[in-house]
């Protein structure tokens, strides 16, 4: 009798897995074919951990795909030092003026070819200036998801060691968010794929079931979204007010800047901000964060170059930024690299 009640519940329990074996694997076969699970990060996937930087993308590298958006393919090549650029020699050519691009995505010119990025696009337009002017290389050095304290570092640890005479630093408003999450926030995975403090903490079978599970994928994320949210309080609307919730994180930033111009007037180098908004549409407290940058500019002896107003001149801004993935299309980086143009020959901030 207790052996026959005990083949029953075993067997019930073989009917319940079974049961449950082949719903989870229905299930997943729907949510691949409806594709509603997050994709992986593919676009920013190589990458290495670094001695003095939260990341960078790895050396010598190729990353090729397709954004989630679908919105764009993109290949994107890396030099030895995981910049997405060509080499550049230690020692300054003569007759060369260096500039140093320090940035996150935007300036990495995500979305974009790499003869679309600003920093190509303004480098061709110095050089094909007429009269004599010495020839204008651009270490190409946007990473992304980098920010002030980060491009701050790599200043610090590589860039000083090329001489720039010019430095231009990449702003974007989620620089604040950034900075509020801090450099240990962001980590890289085993697999080279840029992940959140939060995500990297799950265990390794966790992990392996995000790779492979679409089903886990959705379950994780909306746990690790849940966590962030939990422990890392971000308020985006008052990163466009003063004195609001992310003042701390403002004045972090600014603390930075004004590290990085100690360090750029070591070598004998200019400094840039350049104000690059997020994707529109844009409404009249997007303009903060330049007023606030051009007064700390005007302050420490720094030069302010603001692209929100020839972005908004250049028409509705889906043309100008992809309206899902949020990076600016290579029409708004032209609009960028005319700004910097502009403002660096009408300054004489290039010979």
């Amino acid at each position: 009798m207790f052996l026959s009640r005990q083949k029953k519940i075993i067997k019930n329990c073989g009917y319940i897995l079974y049961l449950f074996v082949v719903i989870s694997i229905g299930l997943e076969l729907i949510i691949r074919v409806l594709g509603i699970a997050p994709p992986l990060p593919s676009q920013f996937s190589k990458n290495i951990s670094d001695l003095y930087l939260s990341h960078r993308p790895r050396p010598l590298s190729t990353v090729s795909g397709e954004v989630p958006s679908g919105e764009f393919y993109f290949d994107y090549s890396h030099n030895s030092l995981g910049f997405r650029d060509i080499e550049h020699s230690i020692d300054k050519p003569e007759n060369t003026f260096r500039i140093l691009g320090l940035g996150d995505s935007f300036t990495y010119g995500s979305g974009a070819e790499f003869k679309d990025t600003y920093l190509f696009q303004l480098e061709k337009m110095l050089n094909n200036r007429e009269g004599d002017h010495p020839q204008i290389e651009i270490i190409k050095a946007g990473i992304p998801r980098y920010f002030p304290k980060t491009e701050r570092l790599l200043l610090e640890y590589y860039g000083k060691q090329f001489k720039p005479n010019l430095i231009i630093v990449g702003f974007l408003p989620n620089d604040i968010i950034d900075t509020a999450l801090g450099p240990e926030f962001i980590k890289v995975s085993r697999s080279g794929y840029l992940t959140s403090l939060v995500a990297d903490e799950i265990s390794g079978i966790e992990r392996f079931f995000f790779l492979y599970s679409h089903i886990s994928r959705i379950i994780i994320k909306k746990y690790v979204e849940r966590e962030i949210h939990r422990n890392y309080p971000i308020h985006w609307d008052e990163i466009y007010q003063p004195d609001g919730f992310h003042e701390k994180d403002w004045i972090k930033v600014e603390d930075e800047y004004r590290e990085l111009l100690s360090l750029a007037n070591s070598i004998d180098a200019r400094l840039v901000i350049l104000h690059i908004p997020m994707k529109g549409p844009w409404d009249p407290h997007d303009s903060y964060p330049a007023k606030r940058l051009a007064r700390w500019c005007k302050s420490h002896n720094a030069y302010f170059v603001n692209a929100l107003p020839m972005l908004k001149k250049a028409g509705d801004w889906k043309y100008t930024y992809y309206q899902k993935d949020g990076h600016c299309r290579p029409a708004g980086y032209k609009v960028i690299a005319q700004v910097l143009f502009d403002k660096l020959t009408k300054n004489r901030l290039v010979p």
